[in-house]
């Protein structure tokens, strides 16, 4: 901290930065800084200027390579100009950006304080000759990179900083630079509310201050509700306090959420969290893939091309057609652009420009659709008859539990949460699919659903497909509902048999709240006293006959069912609205990226991974699926690895005693390296796992290879997940867009891509039959599940809104500049974000976050909002044409069934007199001229409202229109 100038910085644990970017928690008016916060340097966002410095290095020497090295050797820049992120990205960093090392931000010289100074030191000193190996095994597989030193601060250079830094140092050996004094410890509040509120009163007696230290918001509003009776007279800051304790000497007794929670609530460093719309679009779409345009049917999408278009630049959508035809789309109108997805994986025929067939197709489809609205109304209408139980608002002990929760939940986890509960609330059997990526939260969710209906008196269901998933589950729930008055047991073939008569007669006594196991579970002889929830964890990974007992509780019993990656025909049920969904799509908060790789079977880079993650002190999976070689394998893998690797293997033929002492052991760290089936594929939980290596990927579906991935990467350490096939054979067509699939989605939150690919690869299935398959082949699976929606609610009496377009031409330009977005697929993400504004809020929303992430706006981001507001005034007030020209006339044209009443023209004729000119030739129009004009203008630089009369014209007739309307 400067004395002169305070700056906070928070920086992640364990992590080395390589600076550029930075989010500004506050600036004065002078420009300086208040507060920064670092965070680490993932993913490179390259200029015009830092490509060309890229290309510049990576052609030194080129000129002795033969063409096919020069390509490899050019193609991370390549790359890099695509908008492709890729492995080994941030060597170039030193390349492409101007990294300065951290204190150079300061304007004085700051005080450095250090906690655990050696560790810190060791950290250092592995991560620089990691490093350096790194760097020296790069050059043997042909990657060109700039050497460390370019890269990453020296350690002669941290010294200087260090030495010329007042510096104060923390260890765990010493008191230097600490205050002592003397305390007492707080008394154990758990489950006891109570009795801490007749603590807090009598200290409050005692003239003593107390504070009850909350992690955030949402924990502080939990408190003040339990602590009701005396939250007026304690204070409840915002902060992180490991444990409380008593200060008797100032007068203070200060409280952690250890005492109050029963767990401390983790503390988690980030930015401020992003919208939900951030997030993956299912109807996302890159170059190659074919797309449907509303009005003009099935397309190629073959990129994006900045045009001049009606006199403005904009960025556009170039869609080939039939007989090469194009059309370019401009990204004002990207919601009448979509994905197209077969129903069995087919290509389609591109539609032919001007041609009536796709209306046609549109038409017979919207009639097919229609027929299953009807037999989906059916079901409804049948499920309405079935009543279930509808629970009751949440009670002390529901917030009590929520509140231990040891992390901060997030948006959709809250979400997805509320959805649920609201429909436990209802009579009507809840059946809603918990769609949610690897280790995102859905198990909490599913918790506090089987707490709030234990609470209310009735028994809750566990279904998992493995034992080793059901153990892993029954010690979360046992943990996270200690203290409270509920029994949990498990059924599975962990347990004995003896024992599981026991509980088989508890449960039909009703004295089991929850249980949780797997195929054991739905046996006949299974009878709940009061069963009022069933909770599926991967619900297709059980058979038809198990379904076939689903689908008799859902008439009258709740039912969740949770999965990482739906299967084609869920997730195609789910969005046509057959059945309700909840999708969790924020990862938690610290979460890295899983680096993923396809790689030959090869000994050096087998034993290269597995080493690189045992050096760091972390272990491996290693997935074998063949329980017949297994042990050739470990043969393979310990003359391989040195003799400190220690391997065990595990398979589901083991008996289930050492089946679960070697799960239990791997857990406790006894082994370093795993080598198993695919019984580790659901749900499993090993922090300590940051390895993992599937042998013959190939015969995996795309499904399993992401569940699989997902059993490392869950922690806030580098993951690694390697995909082994076999060395020169050729690797059928579906298992290699799976592979590409798998390598291309190695990002938080690609579960939903991910079966959204597997939706392509595989096809949906029928939806009700198979009569559906060729109407949805003809429009797309997208197309046809919105034709649905909507003909549900016109059968049953709704007003369905006509996906129609604003056409609106302004000479300015309207984009989002290269320079500013540089991600190719990050401007179309915020592109489709922008074109589904219908309100100013949401529209104000974007804005803050574009300025959030990128910095101030360039006007021609700016304009593009700003249209986007008058698209979503402009079709609230049924107008289908907007035009602004150079010489700042206006032209307006209503849509069919919306001109103006007598008393609105009027209004409109009274507003612009003497300059108003209406107009009936092609629909009902009116016309705007500025008696005087600005002149000419610089489209490019300025601002849309500044630079035309006509837009102030055009915004007093959008207030005209939206009074009347009201």
């Amino acid at each position: 901290v400067s004395a002169d100038d305070p700056v906070r910085m928070e920086f992640d644990d364990d992590t080395i930065l390589s600076i550029r970017d930075f989010d500004i928690e506050s600036q004065r008016s002078n420009g300086e800084r208040d507060a920064v916060r670092v965070r680490p340097f993932h993913h490179l966002s390259p200029d015009t200027e830092g490509l060309e410095k890229l290309r510049a290095f990576l052609s030194i020497g080129i000129g002795d390579l033969d063409e096919d090295q020069c390509q490899k050797r050019l193609l991370p820049a390549d790359r890099l100009r695509e908008g492709i992120h890729f492995f080994g990205m941030e060597h170039y960093s030193a390349v492409v950006h101007d990294l300065s090392p951290i204190f150079e931000y300061f304007a004085a010289s700051p005080t450095l304080v250090i906690y655990d100074t050696e560790e810190i030191k060791g950290l250092l000193a592995e991560i620089r000759d990691e490093t350096a190996a790194r760097f020296e095994s790069s050059k043997s597989e042909g990657h060109f990179y700039p050497p460390p030193e370019k890269t990453y601060i020296s350690e002669a250079e941290l010294d200087h900083y260090f030495n010329n830094t007042r510096t104060i140092e923390f260890t765990t050996f010493s008191e230097e630079g600490t205050a002592r004094f003397f305390t007492n410890p707080t008394g154990d509040y758990r489950r006891k509310i109570k009795g801490l509120i007749a603590e807090i009163k009598k200290e409050l007696e005692k003239k003593q201050q107390i504070f009850l230290f909350c992690s955030t918001r949402m924990q502080r509003d939990r408190a003040e509700e339990l602590l009701a009776e005396v939250s007026i007279d304690i204070d409840f800051p915002l902060g992180f306090l490991s444990k409380g304790f008593h200060w008797k000497d100032a007068g203070v007794l200060l409280l952690s959420e250890e005492e109050v929670f029963g767990r401390f609530h983790r503390p988690l460093h980030s930015p401020r969290s992003r919208s939900r719309s951030l997030t993956y679009d299912p109807s996302h779409f890159q170059p190659g893939d074919f797309v449907i345009h509303l009005s003009h049917g099935i397309g190629r999408y073959m990129g994006m091309r900045k045009l001049e278009i009606e006199g403005g630049m904009t960025e556009c959508l170039d869609i080939r057609y039939e007989g090469d035809d194009r059309l370019f789309i401009p990204v004002s109108q990207l919601r009448m652009v979509e994905k197209y997805t077969a129903s069995d994986g087919a290509s389609p025929s591109l539609a032919r420009l001007g041609s009536k067939a796709w209306n046609r197709a549109k038409a017979k489809a919207r009639q097919s659709a229609g027929s299953i609205a009807q037999e989906l109304l059916e079901i409804y209408a049948a499920r309405q008859v079935d009543k279930g139980y509808a629970c009751g608002p949440d009670k002390p002990w529901q917030k009590e539990m929520e509140a231990s929760f040891p992390w901060e939940e997030t948006e959709h986890q809250l979400q997805a949460s509320f959805e649920v509960k609201e429909d436990l609330k209802k009579l009507v059997p809840m059946d809603r699919l918990l769609c949610g990526d690897v280790g995102f939260g859905k198990t909490e969710v599913a918790l506090r659903a089987a707490f709030k209906v234990v609470v209310e008196g009735k028994q809750v269901a566990f279904l998992v497909p493995t034992t080793i998933l059901a153990l892993q589950h029954f010690n979360t729930l046992r943990e996270r509902l200690e203290g409270f008055p509920v029994t949990v047991e498990m059924l599975s073939r962990f347990v004995v048999p003896g024992r599981q008569k026991k509980i088989v007669e508890k449960i039909a006594e009703g004295q089991v709240d929850i249980v949780i196991g797997t195929h054991r579970l739905i046996s006949k002889d299974i009878r709940f006293r009061d069963l009022g929830l069933v909770i599926v964890d991967e619900e297709h990974r059980f058979g038809v006959k198990q379904k076939e007992v689903f689908k008799k509780l859902k008439k009258s019993v709740d039912v969740l069912a949770m999965t990482a990656t739906p299967i084609p025909r869920t997730l195609s049920m789910a969005i046509s609205g057959i059945r309700d969904i909840s999708v969790i799509d924020t990862a938690p908060r610290n979460r890295l990226p899983i680096h993923t790789e396809i790689l030959p079977f090869d000994d050096g880079k087998i034993r290269e991974a597995i080493m690189r993650e045992i050096n760091r002190g972390g272990q491996i999976f290693f997935v074998h699926n063949r329980v017949q070689s297994i042990a050739v394998m470990e043969g393979y893998l310990k003359r391989l690895l040195p003799e400190r690797v220690k391997i065990a293997h595990a398979h589901g033929q083991m008996k289930e005693r050492e089946l679960e002492k070697i799960m239990v052991d791997f857990l406790d760290r006894k082994f370093d390296l795993l080598l198993c089936t695919m019984i580790i594929e659901a749900g499993l939980d090993f922090p300590n796992v940051n390895t993992i290596i599937i042998n013959r990927a190939d015969r995996f579906g795309l499904a399993q290879l992401y569940q699989l991935r997902g059993r490392v990467g869950r922690s806030d350490r580098k993951a690694y997940a390697y995909m082994l096939i076999p060395k020169g054979r050729t690797l059928t067509t579906t298992a290699l867009k799976r592979l590409q699939a798998i390598s291309e989605f190695d990002y938080l939150g690609a579960g939903y891509r991910i079966a959204m690919r597997d939706l392509e690869i595989r096809g949906a299935g029928n939806l009700l039959g198979p009569q559906q398959s060729g109407r949805i082949n003809s429009v797309g699976l997208d197309l046809y599940a919105r034709m649905i929606k909507e003909e549900i609610a016109r059968t049953r009496g709704e007003t369905v809104e006509e996906e129609k377009e604003v056409k609106i031409s302004m000479p300015l330009s309207a984009y989002l500049p290269e320079e500013y977005v540089s991600d190719s697929e990050e401007r179309m993400n915020i592109y489709r974000r922008v074109a589904q504004v219908r309100t100013m809020d949401k529209g104000d929303e974007i804005g803050s976050e574009l300025r959030d992430r990128f910095g101030p706006l360039p006007p021609s981001a700016e304009n593009l909002l700003k249209l986007m507001e008058f698209r979503a005034r402009a079709f609230r007030a049924g107008l289908d044409r907007i035009e602004i020209e150079a010489d700042e006339l206006l032209r307006v044209r209503f849509g069919p069934g919306h001109i103006p009443g007598r008393q609105l023209l009027a209004a409109i004729a009274d507003e612009f007199k003497g300059k108003l000119t209406f107009h009936t030739d092609n629909g009902f129009s009116l016309s705007v001229k500025q008696i005087e004009t600005r002149g000419e203008f610089e489209k490019e630089d300025l601002l849309l409202w500044n630079a035309s009369a006509g837009v102030g014209d055009l915004e007093s007739l959008l207030n005209l229109l939206e009074f009347y309307a009201k």
